[in-house]
C-alpha cells in the first residue's frame, strides 16, 4: 500500500495533471479496500483483538479519507480560484484530510506498542509504515505552511486582476477603485507575512518572494498607478508625451511583475522539492 500512497502524495504535491492525481487516488482507495478486507478476516491473538480492531479502524479511517475527504478536496479544487474564501475552504479541507491520516497512522503505532507490551513480545519495526507516517506528517507540515504563504499571494492576485480589468476597459473610475483596493490588500498581505516565521526556523525564500512581490505593489499603488489613473481620466485629450508616459508605465510594470512572479514560482517549486519527496510511478 505504501508505494501507491507515496505516488498519490507525490502526484498531489508536484503535478498539476488532475487526471493522473485522480487515478493515483483511485489506486489508493482500491488498495485500502483490499487491506481492510484482509484484516477483517484475521483472528485475534490469544483471544485479544485490540490490535486487529485498531488496525481495522485505521484502514477504515484511511479509506474514508481517500474515498470521501479527498473527493471533497478535488471538488473544491475546481472552484478554488473564484475567491479568497473558496481557496481557504479548499485548503481547510485538504489540511483536515491530512490530519485524519496522521491520527490513523499514530493510532496503529500506539496499538502495536500496547499489544507488544501486553504479551511481552518484541515487535519487528515496520520501517515502511513508519516511513509512510513520517511522509504524511511532513507533507501536512509543508502544506500547512505553504497554504498560509499562498493565501497571502492569492490576495494580491485577486486585487491585481481587478486593476487589470480597469486598465483593459480604459475606465479611470474602475482602475482607481481597484488601485485603492490593491493598496489595502497589500497592507493586509504584508501584515500576514510578518506573522509567518521562517519554515523550520531557517527557510525564508518562499515567504520572502511573496513579500518582495507585495512591496512592489506598495510602491506602484502609491506612485505609478496613481499617475496612470490621472492619465486615464484625460484619455481623450492625451498628448503624445502623455501617451508615451502611460505606455512606459505599462512596459515597466510588465517587466518588473514578470521578474517577481518568476522568482515567486521558482521559490515555490524549490520549497516543494526540498521538503516533499518525489516518487515516480
Amino acid at each position: 500500500m505504501t508505494t501507491l500512497t507515496y505516488c498519490y502524495i507525490s502526484k498531489s504535491a508536484h503535478s498539476e495533471n488532475e487526471r493522473k492525481i485522480e487515478a493515483r487516488r483511485q489506486d489508493v482507495v482500491a488498495q485500502n479496500k483490499a487491506s481492510l478486507a484482509k484484516i477483517s478476516h484475521m483472528p485475534g491473538f490469544k483471544g485479544n483483538t485490540e490490535f486487529r480492531d485498531r488496525a481495522k479502524a485505521a484502514f477504515q479511517q484511511m479509506l474514508s479519507v481517500y474515498s470521501i475527504d479527498y473527493q471533497k478536496v478535488n471538488t473544491l479544487a475546481a472552484s478554488r480560484s473564484k475567491s479568497l474564501e473558496a481557496m481557504q475552504r479548499y485548503f481547510d479541507a485538504l489540511e483536515a484530510a491530512e490530519n485524519k491520516l496522521e491520527i490513523a497512522g499514530d493510532s496503529v503505532q500506539a496499538a502495536q506498542q500496547r499489544f507488544a507490551t501486553r504479551f511481552n513480545l518484541t515487535m519487528t519495526e515496520d520501517r515502511e509504515a513508519r516511513k509512510m507516517n513520517e511522509v504524511i506528517r511532513q507533507v501536512s507540515e509543508v502544506n500547512t505552511y505553504q497554504h498560509k504563504i499562498f493565501l497571502a499571494y492569492f490576495r494580491l492576485e485577486r486585487a491585481n486582476a481587478k486593476l487589470t480589468d480597469g486598465l483593459n476597459a480604459q475606465d479611470a473610475k474602475v482602475f482607481e477603485a481597484a488601485r485603492l483596493e490593491l493598496e489595502a490588500e497589500t497592507d493586509k498581505t504584508l501584515a500576514e507575512l510578518d506573522a509567518i516565521p521562517a519554515f523550520r526556523g531557517k527557510d525564508t525564500q518562499y515567504r520572502d518572494a511573496v513579500r518582495d512581490y507585495a512591496k512592489f505593489y506598495v510602491i506602484w499603488s502609491g506612485n505609478q498607478f496613481k499617475k496612470m489613473t490621472e492619465l486615464l481620466e484625460q484619455k481623450d485629450r492625451l498628448t503624445k508625451a502623455d501617451a508615451n508616459a502611460f505606455n512606459g508605465y505599462i512596459t515597466a510594470y510588465n517587466k518588473q511583475n514578470h521578474k517577481l512572479l518568476e522568482a515567486y514560482n521558482n521559490a515555490g517549486n524549490a520549497f516543494q522539492a526540498a521538503y516533499i519527496p518525489v516518487f515516480n510511478d
